[in-house]
């Protein structure tokens, strides 16, 4: 009897579970966080608002003093200082844009993947051929 078994796969179940949490932990970072515009960010510390920051290479992090819009901690994405001065001079909001490039990392990973799968090389039959081959070899 041939018959064709389908199985509970554990890996399966543990990567839809990581997926699930990533999710559930991107949702509640972007809504525990505010998202200010790097003048509002220059404002509030003229205000004396800002408890304190951590300046990174792209963006800036922080809390507030006392919360605003119910969120005590925020982010902006840096602007030129040299930018930035000018446009203050002449009351402009300006915001800097983070460059993500999850989207293209996303699809580098996709594309070759779903190659194999249509190509069979993740068909059970293939990874069995394979191993009879090699003990009768």
């Amino acid at each position: 009897m041939n018959r064709k078994q389908t199985g509970f796969n554990l890996g399966y179940v543990l990567i839809a579970v990581m997926g699930v949490l990533f999710l559930q932990d991107f949702w509640m970072r972007r809504q525990a966080i505010a998202t200010i515009p790097y003048s509002e960010f220059q404002k509030l510390v003229r205000e004396d608002k800002i408890a304190n920051v951590v300046v990174g290479q792209g963006e800036i992090t922080g809390e507030f003093k006392e919360a605003i819009g119910g969120k005590k901690r925020f982010v902006a994405v840096r602007v030129d200082a040299d930018i930035a001065k000018e446009l203050d001079q002449h009351g402009v909001e300006y915001r800097g844009q983070f460059d993500s490039n999850f989207v293209a990392l996303l699809v580098s990973w996709l594309v070759p993947i779903g190659i194999l799968a249509a190509s069979g090389s993740f068909s059970d039959g293939a990874w069995r051929s394979s191993s009879v081959a090699r003990v009768a070899g």
